[in-house]
């Protein structure tokens, strides 16, 4: 008995709890806003929505030094040369699905020719460059079928960019340029877009339909990827609104398709009405059946017991049956105690 009242108790708790105090629902700070709400500003020291570490998929260490006055800037470099160095993390609230799409803005100062940074949103999928050029990374190997898109090719006006097309040049330094960096949540898709030197934006590379299978992360993401030791860059600004704002691209809705279940039509057959024999005094006339032909045989058809009689005893024996053995299991429960 000790062991099934703790049954019953265990299986009140799990009831209780499923019942009374239900798993508390995941933060959404997407769905109420409007297009082009400012949904999140990065903290590089981290807060409740965005813890930034370093990632799984990292080998090496990226060295992190936040602005003592604005905890919005941080100047990042690898602590191991040629070595992949990514920090960051999911942004709670912010999902990453087919209904969702985000535009991310940040700033990029660099002090040396060389400095270099990746910027990713599901710590696979994003963008990695210099101030001359950007390139579509997977993990940090360049996408296939897309190329490093130098600016000066492209006839890329960027503002900042140390190239030209020509030698570097200290005179450029420092090197400031701004980005905005879309994700497209439906189609698993991104953009990234530079500030030419008329501060207008303009497309650097985009993937297609297709070519991101599935976003990694279930939440949007701010990662930071480094390679090489000696190129350090300082990021700010960093700014996460919501929808496509710079291309201006929409979400097609999504419709729910409800399947509803066709109803059961129950047909109630009309009641077959037998006729009642006719009963015959005399008797019948002999039939003569002609030669090679078989007389039909007498049928004769028994009245069908209506439903309102056959309900009467076995209805009453069966509620009767049933109470029985209801009163028996509460004896031999309380002979058992």
């Amino acid at each position: 008995m000790k062991k099934a009242a703790c049954y019953a108790i265990v299986t009140l708790l799990v009831l209780v709890n499923i019942f009374i105090f239900p798993a508390a629902a995941e933060t959404d700070n997407y769905t109420a806003a409007a297009e082009g709400d400012l949904l999140y500003t990065a903290n590089f020291n981290g807060d409740e929505y965005w813890k930034p570490a370093k990632t799984a998929t990292a080998t090496g260490d990226l060295n992190v030094e936040v602005d003592a006055v604005d905890p919005g800037k941080a100047r990042m470099t690898s602590m191991q040369d040629k070595v992949r160095s990514r920090w960051g993390g999911e942004i709670a609230g912010l999902p990453l699905n087919e209904n969702t799409a985000y535009t991310i803005y940040y700033t990029i100062t660099r002090d040396t020719n060389d400095g270099s940074l990746g910027v990713f949103a599901d710590d696979q999928y994003g963008f990695y460059g210099y101030s001359y050029n950007n390139r579509i990374v997977v993990g940090g190997s360049t996408m296939t079928g897309h190329a490093t898109i130098k600016y000066v090719d492209y006839s890329i006006d960027a503002e900042g960019d140390t190239a030209k097309g020509a030698a570097l040049s200290a005179t450029t330094l420092p090197s400031v340029q701004h980005y905005a960096f879309e994700v497209n949540g439906q189609n698993s898709t991104i953009k990234l877009y530079v500030t030419t030197t008329k501060g207008e934006w303009t497309l650097v590379d985009q993937t297609n339909e297709g070519e991101i299978l599935t976003f990694y992360t279930y939440n949007l993401g701010l990662y930071f990827y480094e390679y090489y030791v000696n190129q350090p860059v300082t990021v700010s600004d960093v700014r996460v609104h919501k929808g496509m704002l710079v291309s201006g691209d929409k979400l097609v809705p999504v419709e729910k398709v409800e399947t509803t279940k066709a109803p059961v039509v129950t047909t109630t057959a009309a009641p077959v009405t037998t006729a009642k024999p006719a009963v015959t005094t005399a008797s019948p006339a002999k039939t003569t059946a002609p030669s090679g032909t078989t007389a039909a045989p007498v049928v004769t058809t028994v009245a069908p017991i209506s439903d309102e009689k056959k309900g009467g005893c076995g209805s009453s024996v069966a509620g009767y049956s049933a109470v029985m053995i209801l009163a028996a299991a509460v004896f031999v429960f309380k002979k058992k105690k």
